[in-house]
């Protein structure tokens, strides 16, 4: 892990299940911040701020904030962002992986 404060990690594309027929793609930010911690926002869904220990953890908090957010303004009958874009049967999403060897020498 880089020791840089406000490295930009990924900015990924990922999917999450607002209902079983509606799948939405959402592009996450991501970067590592001065606590050495990850912080993932989206420009595409207002509201969206995810802190995690990992990448993979920040991204999993964020998926949750954003099914919450999506419930919310299905509950209200607010319409959704105009940046989403709903998936279909079939999409690719880039995973981030961390190599257990990263960082360490040899």
């Amino acid at each position: 892990m880089s020791n840089e404060v406000n490295e930009t990690i990924v900015g990924r594309t990922w999917s999450v299940d607002c209902t079983m027929d509606q799948r939405f793609a959402i592009r996450m930010h991501v970067e590592q911040v001065e606590n050495g911690q990850f912080l993932a926002t989206a420009a595409d869904l207002p509201g969206l701020v995810a802190q995690g220990r990992t990448v993979e953890e920040a991204l999993e908090i964020a998926a949750d904030v954003a099914r919450r957010l999506l419930d919310s303004y299905r509950e209200h009958g607010d319409p959704l962002p105009s940046g989403l874009r709903t998936l279909g049967s079939e999409f690719e999403v880039e995973v981030p992986v961390t190599a257990p060897w990263a960082g360490s020498p040899g």
